[in-house]
C-alpha cells in the first residue's frame, strides 16, 4: 500500500484520538493543517473506522467547510510520507504517519 495506507483493522481507531485536545496543535506547523486534521478525525469518528473517502463526502459532512490544506503533501521536508493520499480510484485515505502523529499528540485519556 502506498505511503503506509492503513486498513480498517488498524489497532488505533478514530475514537482513540481526541480531536478536541489542545496538544494536537503541536503536531502541525500550520494552524490550518491542524484544523483540517481535527476535522478529518471528527469525520472518521462519525464513520467509526478508517475507510477510503471521497472529498465530496467529507465536504458534505462539514457543509462545504473543508479543505485538505497541506495534509496530502509532506508538511515537513523530513516527513516520511503524506498524511492523506489519493488512491487510484480517486478516493482519499489516511496513512499510518497521520494516525500515529495525531495519536501521539492527542490520545484519549
Amino acid at each position: 500500500m502506498p505511503d503506509s495506507v492503513i486498513s480498517k483493522k488498524y489497532p488505533v481507531g478514530p475514537f482513540d484520538i481526541d480531536f478536541k485536545r489542545k496538544d494536537l496543535e503541536k503536531a502541525f506547523e500550520d494552524h490550518e493543517d491542524e484544523e483540517a486534521a481535527r476535522k478529518v478525525i471528527q469525520f472518521f469518528q462519525y464513520k467509526r473506522r478508517w475507510v477510503p473517502f471521497a472529498l465530496e463526502e467529507i465536504k458534505s459532512f462539514f457543509q462545504g467547510d473543508f479543505a485538505l490544506r497541506g495534509l496530502n503533501f509532506p508538511l515537513h521536508p523530513e516527513a516520511p510520507s503524506n498524511f492523506i493520499v489519493r488512491r487510484k480510484d480517486g478516493k482519499y485515505q489516511v496513512t499510518h504517519a497521520f494516525v500515529v502523529l495525531c495519536f501521539l499528540h492527542a490520545p484519549v485519556l
